[in-house]
Formats: C-alpha cells, sequence, structure tokens
C-alpha cells in the first residue's frame, strides 16, 4: 500500500457486545497493528475513527483505495452488504482485504464444535471461503485472489497461494 494512498479498516468494536462496527480511516499513512480502542489514541497515529456498522459504511463514494477487513466478516450481520459498502466507499480499482478463519479448515470447525462456549465467538457466524468469494462477487468485486496459512501439519511453506488448505484465508478482490 502507498504512503499516499487512503485506507478504510472496518473492524470489530470488542467494547461492545453486539456486532458494532468501528471504521478507522487513514489518509496519507498506513499503520499496521494499530487496535482502535478509542479516538485519542489513534489520532496521534494519524487515525481518524468513526463509529457505524459495515453495512452502513458514514463515507461518501469512492473516498478510499482500499478497504480492510481482517477477523471482522464472522461478526457481521448482513456480510453481502457489508461488501456492497465496501465497494460503494471504494475508488475505481480499488481493492478490498479481507482476512479470516475459513469455516471449513480445521481451526473453522474447531471454532464452529465450540462457539456456544465461548462469549467471543457465540453470536459469530463462520464462512467458507467459496461463500465469502461468491458474496465479493454478488457485490459487484471481480479479479479475487486468495493466500492461505495457518496449515494442520508442519510445513515450510508458511504462507501458499490458493485456499483449502491452510486455516486462515486472506482475499484480495478489485473493484
Amino acid at each position: 500500500m502507498s504512503r499516499r494512498s487512503s485506507q478504510i479498516d472496518v473492524g470489530f468494536n470488542q467494547k461492545s457486545a453486539s456486532s458494532t462496527n468501528i471504521c478507522s480511516t487513514s489518509r496519507n499513512t498506513y499503520r499496521s497493528g494499530t487496535f482502535v480502542r478509542d479516538g485519542k489514541k489513534t489520532r496521534d497515529c494519524g487515525i481518524e475513527v468513526f463509529p457505524g456498522i459495515a453495512e452502513k459504511l458514514p463515507f461518501l463514494p469512492q473516498q478510499f483505495d482500499y478497504a480492510l477487513m481482517v477477523t471482522t466478516i464472522c461478526f457481521i450481520d448482513v456480510i453481502e452488504q457489508s461488501f456492497k459498502e465496501a465497494w460503494r466507499v471504494l475508488k475505481p480499482n480499488g481493492i478490498i482485504i479481507i482476512g479470516f478463519v475459513d469455516s471449513e479448515s480445521k481451526i473453522g470447525q474447531t471454532y464452529l464444535k465450540r462457539k456456544h462456549e465461548s462469549v467471543f465467538y457465540q453470536d459469530a457466524t463462520f464462512y467458507s471461503t467459496k461463500e465469502v468469494l461468491e458474496h465479493l462477487q454478488n457485490a459487484g468485486f471481480k479479479e479475487s485472489s486468495t493466500i492461505q496459512t495457518l496449515f494442520p501439519e508442519p510445513t515450510l511453506d508458511a504462507i501458499k497461494s490458493g485456499f483449502g488448505e491452510g486455516s486462515f484465508v486472506v482475499i484480495t478482490s478489485h473493484k
């Protein structure tokens, strides 16, 4: 990502018990690993925080070059609507990047079996990579690529292209 590009990071707000999302944006700088807890901390890093939900982003159309959703989609109420909103706020040729645990993977199956025991995951909806790709296509995205990691067996390849072997999948899709 270019230092002069604009990004939106749609993330889950852990302060709330509901699936409310926080939208954080960064213009002219990108800081990875920033956890959005309050506006004061993030403003110091050049990030503005906007309360909102993924299905109705509080931005005008075509504002961002990139949209990022990492470990967020399982907490969104209407996944396809959130992708349509990302498509709406992305500039032409904008890119959405989604990172998630594939429901069909080993870790995904464990999460599904135990989600009722977890305060954090009890209301989560886990998706397969095929489902996410279908929702992206229905929202208007095209030219998707996938990479995967967190493999069940130790491997020299920590990251591989595609999906179906690793538990954590990253999808990059173009507007």
